[in-house]
């Protein structure tokens, strides 16, 4: 039986535990669920203030392996812009609400 890779995404000691987990939960309907199993981690070592992703137990190569962080990256954009988005017209909602 063979067990499908691990992808770790590192995120800085900088980020707020709420941004960690939106991370992951933005990924919990992602369609990379489907070829790895996701840890998302907050990196509580100082040094970094980028996002880092390390694969185990996966055979790609260096190429292939840049194009995924790409991608993933685009995926965690794209779930910013729409939770920012959210927020926003949530809050645009209670001041009509409120106003």
């Amino acid at each position: 039986m063979e067990s499908s890779p691990i992808l770790i995404i590192r995120m800085p000691h900088t980020k707020t535990e709420d941004e960690v987990s939106n991370v992951f939960m933005d990924f919990e309907e992602s369609p990379i669920r489907d070829e790895y199993h996701i840890m998302v981690i907050k990196d509580y070592v100082k040094g970094s203030d980028e996002i880092r992703f390390e694969a185990l137990n996966a055979d790609h190569t260096v190429i292939e392996f840049e194009e995924l962080k790409n991608t993933l990256l685009k995926e965690m954009e794209a779930a910013q812009v729409y939770r920012q988005k959210n927020r926003t017209t949530n809050n645009e909602s209670k001041d009509n609400i409120l106003g």
